[in-house]
C-alpha cells in the first residue's frame, strides 16, 4: 500500500460508516444485545432506556455497536465514563492505516509469519521457541510426524498464520498417542512445530495446561520515535485448553506492569461467572500474585519494537519463565477491548501517543 490512497480509504470508510449509521439501531432492538449478562451484576445497572441511548450514541459516533458495553462495565451507574473507551473497530482501522498504508514499507509480514518472526528474533538475541519444523505439504507432514516421534519430547504445533489459538495442540510424544491422527492434523494446514516453552512455576501454579502469556501492548510515540508500553494483560487457559485466549475458555486479568502485580479479577467469557477473583481450576486467587520478570519483559518488548520501527503500534505476547521472557508471537492487529477489559478505559493514552 501507499499513503497516496489513503484519502480514498477514508472516503470509503465514510460511506460505510453512513450506511452503518441508520441499519444498525435496528439490529440493536432485534439481537438481544441490551439483555446482556452483566459483568457486574453485585451493583446498581442502568435503565434498558439510558443503555438504549448509550448504544445508539456509539453507533452515530463509530458506526458501530458496542459490543463490550458490557464487559467494560458501562452499564452500571455512576462506574464508568464510556468517553475514557476506545472504539475497538476504530482501533483495528486506525493500527491498520499506521501499519501498513501510511509507512514506507510495510514490514506487518515479519510478524505475522511465525517462522520469520521467531527467526529474526533468534538472531537478534531475543529469546523465542525454538523452531523444529515447518510444515507445508501432507508428505512433509508425514516425514516431520516421524522425526518428531523418533526425536521424542513436548512439541507445540500451530497455523503459521493462525489467529486466537485456531487448530493449535501440543504433542507429547512420551505419552502413547496416535500418529497417524497427528500427521493428519498437520496435514491441516502450514504448521510450524516448536519446542514447547517451561514457563515459570508461578505461571504453572495458576494453570499448567498451557503457556501462559503476558501481553503488552506499545506504541511507537508520534513525537519521539520511541516505543511505550500503554498496557498489559496476563492470558490463563482454563477447562484443559492447551491455549490461553479469551475465546476458546481462558482468563483474562489486569497486571501493573511495573510490580508485575495481578490486578482482583479476572474476566472470562465462557463457563460461570464473568468476573472471577480466582483461577477456576486451581482456585488460585489473582490478587495473591506478583508475576515475575515483568519489567524485563516491558523493557524487551519496547527496545524490540524499536527495531521495528515501521510498524506504529504492536501487541507482544510473551511467556515468563524461570529463566526470563521468552516471546511467543507479535501482533500488528491487536485488539484493544481485552486490555480496556482489566485495565478501564485507554482511550486518552493511547491518542496522546497515536496522534
Amino acid at each position: 500500500m501507499n499513503a497516496k490512497y489513503y484519502p480514498l480509504i477514508k472516503l470509503g470508510r465514510w460511506a460505510s460508516l453512513m450506511k452503518r449509521r441508520f441499519t444498525l439501531p435496528v439490529k440493536l432492538f432485534t439481537s438481544g444485545i441490551l439483555r446482556s449478562e452483566s459483568y457486574y451484576p453485585e451493583m446498581p445497572q442502568k435503565s434498558k432506556f439510558r443503555m438504549s441511548l448509550d448504544q445508539l450514541g456509539h453507533i452515530w459516533k463509530y458506526g458501530n455497536i458496542e459490543r463490550y458495553y458490557f464487559p467494560y462495565g458501562l452499564d452500571i451507574k455512576g462506574f464508568r465514563d464510556k468517553d475514557d473507551y476506545l472504539d475497538d473497530s476504530w482501533f483495528l482501522w486506525k493500527c491498520a492505516m499506521l501499519n501498513t498504508v501510511l509507512t514506507d514499507h510495510d514490514y506487518t509480514c515479519i510478524l505475522r509469519d511465525k517462522e520469520l518472526f521467531a527467526t529474526l528474533l533468534t538472531e537478534w538475541g531475543f529469546e523465542a521457541p525454538h523452531t523444529v519444523a515447518c510444515v507445508r505439504t501432507p508428505e512433509e507432514a508425514k516425514t516431520v510426524t516421524n522425526m518428531l516421534f523418533e526425536r521424542g519430547g513436548n512439541f507445540f504445533c500451530k497455523p503459521l498464520d493462525g489467529q486466537c489459538g485456531g487448530g493449535v495442540f501440543r504433542l507429547d510424544t512420551t505419552v502413547e498417542t496416535d500418529r497417524d491422527s497427528v500427521r493428519d492434523s498437520l496435514s491441516q494446514g502450514v504448521y510450524l512445530v516448536q519446542t514447547c516453552v517451561v514457563q515459570h512455576p508461578v505461571m504453572d501454579r495458576i494453570y499448567d495446561k498451557s503457556v501462559n502469556t503476558l501481553r503488552v501492548l506499545t506504541i511507537l510515540d508520534k513525537e519521539t520515535g520511541k516505543a511505550v508500553s500503554v498496557a498489559g494483560e496476563v492470558r490463563f487457559g482454563a477447562h484443559g485448553s492447551v491455549v490461553d485466549n479469551l475465546a476458546a475458555g481462558g482468563v483474562a486479568v489486569g497486571i501493573d506492569l511495573k510490580t508485575g502485580q495481578l490486578s482482583e479479577f479476572g474476566i472470562c467469557k465462557k463457563g460461570g461467572a464473568k468476573r472471577t477473583p480466582c483461577h477456576p481450576d486451581s482456585q488460585v486467587r489473582f490478587a495473591d500474585v506478583r508475576i515475575p520478570f515483568v519489567k524485563e519483559a516491558v523493557s524487551l518488548a519496547e527496545k524490540l519494537h524499536e527495531k521495528l520501527s515501521s510498524i506504529r503500534v504492536i501487541g507482544w505476547d510473551i511467556a515468563i519463565t524461570a529463566n526470563g521472557p521468552v516471546f511467543i508471537e507479535g501482533n500488528d492487529n491487536p485488539e484493544i477491548s481485552g486490555l480496556q477489559t482489566v485495565n478501564g478505559g485507554l482511550k486518552r493514552r493511547v491518542i496522546d501517543y497515536l496522534g
